[in-house]
C-alpha cells in the first residue's frame, strides 16, 4: 500500500511541477508577448509578475503536497528536469532573474519539508537536446545515470525500513 501511495505521490509531484512550469510559461507569454504591462491583472486581482509564484494556485497545491509528504512520513524525491538553456537564451524566452528566483522557491518548499531535491536543469549539455525541453537518446541516458547515482542512497534507505 505504501509503495502505491509513493508512486501516486511521485506522479502528483511531477504533475504539480508541470503545472507550475506551465503557469510560468503562460505568465511570460501574456506579460511579454501579448503586450500587457505591469498594470494587467488576472480576474483574481493578482498582478502578472514573475516573482509572485506564491499566488499561483498550482504552487499552493505543490506546497500542500510537500506538507502531506512530510506529515505522513512518505519518502519522496523531487527534481527539476534538464533544460536547454542555450536555446532558451538564444530566443530570449525567459526572464532569468525571475526564473532563478522561482526555481529557488520550488527548491525551498521541498527542502523545508525535508524532501530531497535535485536540480538537474543544467546537467545535460545542449548537444543532447532535441529542443528546449526534450532530450535525445544520449541526453536521456545521461539523465538516467544521474538519477541512478543520486537516488541510490534514498532507495537503499527506503528498503531498509
Amino acid at each position: 500500500m505504501r509503495q502505491q501511495t509513493a508512486g501516486r505521490i511521485a506522479f502528483l509531484v511531477s504533475l504539480a511541477l508541470f503545472f507550475v512550469a506551465s503557469n510560468l510559461w503562460a505568465e511570460w507569454y501574456v506579460y511579454h508577448r501579448m503586450g500587457f504591462d505591469s498594470s494587467f491583472r488576472f480576474e483574481s486581482g493578482a498582478h502578472v509578475k514573475s516573482d509572485v509564484l506564491d499566488l499561483y494556485v498550482d504552487f499552493k497545491y505543490y506546497r500542500e503536497l510537500c506538507r502531506y509528504l512530510e506529515e505522513n512520513e512518505i519518502p519522496a524525491v523531487i527534481f527539476l528536469s534538464p533544460v536547454n538553456h542555450a536555446l532558451l537564451q538564444r530566443y530570449q524566452l525567459l526572464d532569468y532573474d525571475a526564473y532563478e528566483k522561482n526555481t529557488g522557491i520550488i527548491a525551498r518548499a521541498a527542502l523545508q519539508r525535508d524532501i530531497a531535491f535535485f536540480n538537474y536543469q543544467d546537467a545535460i549539455p545542449q548537444e543532447l537536446f532535441h529542443d528546449s525541453l526534450h532530450m535525445l537518446d544520449g541526453g536521456n541516458a545521461a539523465m538516467a545515470e544521474l538519477l541512478s547515482r543520486d537516488l541510490r542512497p534514498y532507495l537503499q534507505g527506503v528498503h531498509a525500513r
